[in-house]
């Protein structure tokens, strides 16, 4: 017995036999595919954890030397990603020079509430914001290109994770996470 007719039994597949694959011309590999793709739905929580831990991992990482600068200040002119260099990238967006305060908060703070699963589709929609603001200030007031142009006025990262945190928000939290435990 196939996942679909232990779900849905005879009368979906009687309905799906007619339908055609979009990639296919052949029914009969139509039904093969809607059986297998159904089959991979049960894994939704887990992609959902694999995407917080890597993307909150990723975040946290790159908050920390940001974070790290504000209460233990680098000598001027000492290279690597500090909290100055972040506030003039935020000025060049037109953003004034604290919000890049708030934003490495946020990317270390939310990056490890999305470590731990904790208020996950909150955190999802505050990243989106934040990227996608990013996105739109990189395109239009530093008139950058989606792919190529100057490293620091590219944006098709920014997309991306503007995406990653529409998905937090549609998968929330999935397994092993505080809001499972919460029941939120």
């Amino acid at each position: 017995m196939s996942v679909l007719q232990a779900r849905y039994g005879q009368a979906f597949l009687r309905k799906k036999r007619g339908h055609e694959c979009r990639h296919c011309f052949s029914t009969r590999h139509s039904i093969w595919c809607v059986e297998k793709m159904s089959g991979l739905i049960e894994y939704t929580p887990y992609l959902a954890l694999l995407l917080r831990v890597w993307i909150g991992a990723n975040l946290m990482i790159h908050g920390y030397p940001k974070l790290k600068s504000i209460f233990y200040p680098v000598k001027p002119g000492t290279a690597g990603y500090n909290i100055e260099g972040a506030k003039k990238i935020a000025q060049s967006m037109g953003a004034p020079a604290d919000s890049a305060y708030v934003v490495t908060v946020l990317e270390f703070l939310g990056g490890l509430s999305l470590v731990i699963g904790l208020l996950v589709p909150l955190m999802g929609l505050l990243f989106t914001v934040e990227f996608a603001s990013i996105a739109i200030a990189k395109k239009f007031k530093q008139r950058g290109r989606y792919i190529g142009g100057e490293l620091g006025s590219r944006y098709e990262i920014n997309i991306l994770y503007m995406l990653f945190g529409i998905t937090l928000i549609v998968l929330g939290a999935g397994p092993f996470s505080v809001d499972s435990l919460l029941g939120l």
